[in-house]
């Protein structure tokens, strides 16, 4: 299996990650078949995206085998992440630099553990320290970040407010980073964080689509959360479209998704 593609993507959707660049929802030749995957640019890769309505295709695009999906085996290459090396001629270092991941070595979901200790950081030759979180690239971040989230709704009743609270914590724990009440008295220089309003007791399946429709959620990413809706909800009897609607609002916020500015918990449409 090739370890290093020059492909033409052909862009489906496309939203602002966790560190506000653009990541880019895109198909690619001899990776996705059904569903596109998730292509994360650096700031000044993203300064050569055009709206979709201009255009959807990049020819060139540089990519690179990253690490193995947590549950896959590696036998296809969509069970791996990808990483972009060059996109629009310009290069990420980080990633063009360090040599591909090697074939069948999964990622594993380790427990958080408050009596763990953590790695200290790393230290250069210069012997100027430099934080092991500095080094990890964008999918290494990405698994930290699910890591966190996974302990989070364990240790929770299901509100969204308390997971994303938790999942920060837990992310600073990992990273070895300071937690809130160790945090200077600074004020963070993070973008504003939005929540998709909290679904009605009880919704009907017009009510789910109208949701959906509102938050943005194409088929294409509903289908790459939970395979076909109709099937997710016959394969347990206890599952209705509300828990269906929690699902994929939870994966949204998982994925650091916005929702639009019109469809925001607190806002009109919110709760």
């Amino acid at each position: 299996m090739e370890t290093t593609l020059v492909v033409t993507i052909k862009v489906d959707s496309m939203r602002l990650n966790k560190q506000d660049n653009w990541c880019l929802q895109a198909f690619v030749p001899g990776i996705t078949n059904q569903y596109p995957i998730p292509l994360n640019l650096t700031t000044a890769q993203g300064e050569y995206v055009r709206e979709i309505s201009e255009k959807t295709e990049y020819e060139n695009v540089k990519i690179q085998r990253g690490n193995l999906k947590e549950g896959k085996d590696g036998t296809y290459a969509n069970h791996y992440y990808w990483d972009v090396a060059i996109f629009e001629g310009v290069e990420n270092e980080m990633v063009a630099d360090k040599p591909p991941a090697s074939g069948n070595v999964a990622t594993k979901t380790v427990p958080v553990r408050s009596d763990r200790p953590l790695p200290e950081p790393f230290v250069t030759t210069t012997e100027v320290p430099v934080h092991f979180s500095e080094m990890l690239d964008t999918t290494g971040r990405s698994i930290i970040r699910q890591v966190a989230f996974k302990a989070a709704v364990e240790r929770t009743n299901g509100s969204p407010e308390n997971v994303r609270d938790l999942t920060d914590q837990y992310e600073r724990i990992l990273l070895n980073l300071p937690l809130d009440d160790d945090k200077p008295d600074v004020e963070p220089d993070y973008p504003e964080a939005f929540d998709y309003p909290e679904p009605p007791k009880r919704v009907t399946m017009d009510e789910f689509n109208d949701y959906c429709m509102k938050a943005g959620w194409g088929d294409e990413t509903i289908r790459g959360w939970v395979g076909d809706p109709m099937e997710w909800l016959k394969e347990d009897s206890k599952r209705n479209y509300r828990k269906l609607l929690r699902y994929c609002r939870d994966q949204a916020i998982e994925e650091g998704l916005t929702p639009p500015e019109d469809f925001r918990a607190g806002g009109s449409d919110g709760n």
